[in-house]
């Protein structure tokens, strides 16, 4: 457990990159990323009904091609609940393992003995509940879920919105403080029956006044300016969109991303990092 702390931990404050190739891969390392993680290139094709574009985690073949192109740590990403993805993900040699619903689901219930894989699992939220949730079944980082609206659209991979970004903070935060002041009775109320069992943990983040495990920024991030946003909001990290790749300028929107981390709090230094980035 200690190691897979020490993981996440070196994670945390960091930039993460979605890539579909060795080549994109090599791009996010040359222009300051600290980890990766692989998507299956095919999910971009999962609304067409197709033979063959099927949401799944990515090929392994993919995953340890992409490793012998970057010395960067590898995160896999698994379909919502399929166990077997995440232990080939491990077999594969990867650092942490994303169960991520936005690819698919292969079960209505999450991977729950995550506690028992060699790697930390990171998993995605939208609210307070979900939170409480992925934590009790032994996530070590959370990042915000993927959402949609009718009048903001979706924040996939295919069509990048940090909507959803911002609203699973607030989501989490607002209930948080709302819980602070609740009864018993409020709080079991909000958890409902088949949750009482995450009362105990409800109030330690309570007590705490803030989450015990990292969250990182997801949805849609692939602008300098809302990597600065999501840092300012209170994010301990982003995962930038794979549509930074498909860009004018990838080289330079990279960089602009990885440098706007750096000077998020610098709003004249900010002017200059999000110009001309393709």
């Amino acid at each position: 457990l200690e190691i897979k702390k020490t993981i996440i931990k070196l994670l945390k404050g960091r930039i993460i990159v979605v890539v579909a190739s060795p080549e994109q891969a090599q791009i996010a390392e040359r222009y300051g990323a600290n980890a990766l993680i692989v998507l299956e290139h095919r999910t971009y094709d999962i609304k067409k009904a197709v033979f063959g574009n099927i949401a799944r985690g990515a090929d392994p073949g993919v995953i340890r091609n992409i490793m012998n192109f970057v010395n960067l740590p590898i995160i896999g990403r698994v379909r919502f609940g399929h166990q077997m993805e995440a232990k080939v993900a491990q077999a594969c040699g990867v650092v942490a393992i994303e169960e991520n619903a936005s690819i698919g689901r292969s079960s209505d219930r999450c991977i729950k003995n995550k506690s028992s894989f060699l790697v930390p699992f990171i998993s995605s939220v939208n609210n307070l509940l979900d939170v409480l949730t992925s934590i009790h079944h032994g996530a070590l980082m959370l990042t915000t879920a993927c959402i949609s609206s009718s009048t903001t659209g979706y924040s996939n991979e295919d069509t990048p919105n940090i909507y959803s970004a911002t609203t699973a903070y607030s989501n989490i935060y607002n209930k948080l403080l709302e819980m602070k002041t609740s009864t018993k009775g409020e709080k079991l109320k909000y958890l409902k029956p088949e949750n009482k069992h995450l009362l105990p943990l409800l109030n330690n983040l309570i007590s705490l006044e803030h989450l015990p495990v990292p969250l990182f920024a997801q949805g849609g991030i692939m602008m300098p300016t809302d990597v600065a946003m999501m840092l300012e909001l209170g994010f301990d990290g982003v995962i930038l969109s794979n549509q930074i790749f498909y860009s004018s300028k990838p080289e330079m929107r990279m960089r602009s991303l990885v440098l706007a981390m750096m000077h998020y709090k610098d709003p004249d230094k900010m002017a200059y990092i999000a110009e001309d980035v393709g």
